[in-house]
């Protein structure tokens, strides 16, 4: 598939999923999906989960697994994430450290989730922030990830303003339409972490001195690349659905062999 085939596949203006959009923002597109049918039926249920139920680790065959992970040095950059983190911390007024900062077992660190419809609305909103601030978050996320890593999270954020270009929908899918909050006191010993979230794009990050682990973490992109204006190229995942295709071309000769098909003559 080249990379403008996606066009083919583009939702109609008046496509009722997305009927509207160019009229909201990220606050009355979440109300208005909320208040249709199908909305309170996944979101109520999403919303009840959330605030009832409560976390307890891994299960495997109905065991809780303990034993899966110990403390090592990983040589993570502990030291640049406390660094951006504070001087992060340091740039925000008393309201805005009142609304990033959380108790590190607090549960607005399952809040995370990637549609576009803004429900659990916690910390701070890149998009409702000033610039200098917005670079402070990135600079959090730069430290935490290989440089690999932190493009392709700024690739993905690109896309998703590429996106809601497509679809006239730039105040509900933007390059900073996500949210940012801090779990704990940064600091170079003792456990603290921090998330991201938003469309397409999530991460969840726990330090443990120079030991990091990035989980629940999803990442996506609708299209997989930009093919117009002055970011036109930019594309991520390209190896993967290479690799994904392979497979599927693979797998799929292998059952033809398997079912060993007989064409009649």
């Amino acid at each position: 598939m080249s990379n403008s085939e996606f066009r083919r596949y583009l939702r109609h203006p008046d496509d009722p999923r997305i009927k509207g959009i160019s009229d909201h923002n990220a606050y009355t597109w979440a109300e208005q999906a909320l208040s249709t049918p199908r909305g309170k039926k996944l979101f109520s249920k999403w919303r009840e989960l959330y605030l009832t139920s409560e976390y307890e680790g891994v299960r495997i065959e109905g065991k809780l697994e303990t034993s899966h992970f110990n403390l090592v040095d990983e040589g993570a950059p502990i030291k640049e994430m406390v660094e951006s983190a504070n001087k992060l911390i340091n740039s925000l007024d008393s309201r805005e450290k009142e609304k990033i900062q959380f108790n590190l077992e607090s549960r607005e660190r399952r809040a995370w989730m990637n549609p576009e419809v803004y429900m659990n609305q916690y910390g701070l909103r890149l998009e409702e922030l000033p610039k200098s601030k917005r670079h402070s978050i990135l600079e959090v996320i730069r430290a935490t990830l290989s440089p690999s890593g932190f493009d392709r999270v700024r690739k993905l954020m690109k896309i998703n303003h590429f996106l809601g270009h497509l679809v006239q929908g730039q105040g509900v899918m933007n390059e900073f339409s996500y949210n940012f909050l801090i779990f704990g006191s940064p600091s170079l010993t003792t456990p603290w972490g921090w998330s991201f979230y938003g469309h397409h794009l999530c991460l969840n990050v726990l330090a443990i001195g120079p030991q990091i682990v990035i989980s629940p973490i999803f990442m996506g992109a609708e299209p997989n690349c930009i093919d117009e204006g002055e970011l036109s190229g930019t594309i991520v995942f390209e190896n993967e659905e290479k690799i994904a295709l392979e497979l599927i071309q693979s797998f799929s000769e292998e059952l033809l062999k398997e079912a060993q098909l007989v064409v009649p003559e």
